[in-house]
Formats: structure tokens, C-alpha cells, sequence
């Protein structure tokens, strides 16, 4: 399994986030935006650890 971190949340939330999430090998670990209570909301609806 390798674990994911993505930075920045325009095109990453809409394509890398569900992508990789599809992936069997993949997990998305951490989400990264410049305001930390956007990157927790991205965070909490993707079901996103960190």
C-alpha cells in the first residue's frame, strides 16, 4: 500500500483525490491547503486521515 498526500485541492480534490482512492495499491493519507479548516473540511468528506 502506498500512502498519498495531496497538495493543493482545485484539480486534487476533483480528479487525484477520487483517483487514487480508486486505486487498489493507493491511499490517500493527508490533504494539504494554505487554510487549515479548508483542508479539514476537504479532509472529513473524503474520509481523509490528516
Amino acid at each position: 500500500m502506498i500512502g498519498i498526500a495531496i497538495a493543493g485541492t482545485g484539480f486534487g480534490q476533483k480528479v487525484h483525490i477520487p483517483g487514487f482512492q480508486a486505486h487498489p495499491q493507493t491511499e490517500v493519507v493527508a490533504v494539504y491547503h494554505r487554510d487549515i479548516n479548508k483542508a479539514k473540511a476537504i479532509a472529513e468528506a473524503h474520509n481523509i486521515p490528516h
